[in-house]
C-alpha cells in the first residue's frame, strides 16, 4: 500500500514539475528517501537474521546427533548414547519410547529436514534480502508448528517418560527464540496485514517479543524443576 502511494504521488509531482511549480531534483531526491525507507521496514532487521541462523545450526546438530545416537541403538540394543548420564538426564529412555516417533519414523528427522530451511532463512534475512509476505507467512506456520510440538515432547519427557534428553533439550532452547522473534517481525511489519501491524497486539509483539522468550523460558524451567525436585533440590 505505501508503494501504492508512493506511485501516485510521482505522478502527482511530475504533473506539478510540469506546471513549474515542483523543482525536478527536489521532489525525486524526496521520493528516493521514501522508497528507501518503505524497503528498510520491508526487510526483516539483522537481530531475526542472527537468531534464525544461530537457532538453525543449534537445532540441526542436537537433531543430527540424535539421528546418530538413535541409528547406534538400532544397531545395538546395548549401546550407552553419549547423552544418557543418569537416571533423568538420559536419551536411552526417550528415544526407546513410543514418542520419539510421533509420525512413525524418528522425530529427529523433521529437524534434520526443518532447520536448513529456517538456516537459510535466517541468512538471507542477514543478507537484507527482501523475502516477500508469502514467505514469511509459511515460516510462521512452520515456526508455530515447531513450537507446538516441541512442548507436547517436553510434557511426554517430564510427565510420561519421566526423563530428560540432553540433545532434545537444545532443539527446544532453540525452537523458543526462533519463534518469538519471527512472530513479532512478522506480526509488526504487516506481514499478516496493515490490521494486524497497527493493532496494538502486532505493536506489542514487535516491541516486546523478547519478553514472551523470556517468560517461555521461564515456564519451561520451571515445569522443568517442578517435575524432578529431587534432582534439583
Amino acid at each position: 500500500m505505501e508503494r501504492l502511494a508512493t506511485d501516485d504521488r510521482v505522478e502527482e509531482n511530475d504533473n506539478l514539475a510540469d506546471e513549474g511549480f515542483v523543482d525536478d531534483d527536489a521532489q525525486y531526491d524526496d521520493l528516493e528517501e521514501e522508497s528507501y525507507d518503505v524497503d528498510e521496514r520491508d526487510r526483516a532487521p539483522r537481530s531475526l537474521g542472527w537468531i534464525l541462523t544461530l537457532g538453525g545450526i543449534f537445532g540441526f546438530l542436537g537433531a543430527f546427533i540424535l539421528t546418530i545416537e538413535r541409528l547406534e541403538l538400532l544397531k545395538d540394543p546395548n549401546y550407552m548414547p553419549t547423552c544418557s548420564i543418569d537416571s533423568v538426564l538420559q536419551c536411552s529412555a526417550v528415544m526407546t519410547s513410543n514418542q520419539a516417533e510421533a509420525f512413525g519414523f524418528p522425530n529427529p528427522i523433521i529437524g534434520i529436514i526443518a532447520f536448513p530451511i529456517v538456516i537459510l532463512t535466517g541468512v538471507l534475512a542477514l543478507a537484507r534480502v527482501d523475502l516477500p509476505a508469502w514467505y514469511w507467512r509459511w515460516t510462521m506456520v512452520g515456526m508455530l508448528y515447531g513450537l507446538v510440538f516441541v512442548g507436547w515432547l517436553i510434557s511426554q519427557s517430564l510427565y510420561e517418560i519421566r526423563a530428560l534428553c540432553p540433545y532434545c533439550m537444545v532443539v527446544w532452547a532453540a525452537m523458543i527464540p526462533m519463534f518469538w522473534r519471527t512472530l513479532g517481525y512478522a506480526a509488526s511489519s504487516g506481514k499478516f496485514g496493515d490490521a494486524v501491524a497497527e493493532s496494538a497486539v502486532g505493536r506489542v509483539l514487535g516491541r516486546y517479543w523478547w519478553a514472551f522468550m523470556i517468560a517461555t523460558y521461564v515456564l519451561v524451567i520451571g515445569l522443568v524443576l517442578q517435575a524432578f525436585p529431587y534432582y534439583f533440590f
